[in-house]
């Protein structure tokens, strides 16, 4: 089955290497463009209270619930 919506996981490793790059880690705001099931979100680092907002846009709507679960 071809998977039309192109769904391709973040392996864990290379989430944590990717906010690892950002040398400033004093974000207001993220953007995650294709969230998928929020591979990218889970190993975001942490403001002093409270978690960076991260943006998520996701095209196939049944990963919606996996990524509101995650707020």
């Amino acid at each position: 089955m071809i998977d039309n919506l192109q769904y391709y996981p973040t392996p864990e490793a290379l989430s944590i290497k990717a906010w690892e790059t950002f040398k400033n880690r004093q974000f207001v705001r993220v953007l995650e463009p294709s969230a998928g099931e929020g591979h990218l979100l889970q190993p975001r680092p942490y403001n002093r209270w409270q978690q960076i907002p991260v943006d998520c846009i996701e095209i196939d709507i049944s990963k919606h619930p996996i990524l509101r679960s995650q707020v």
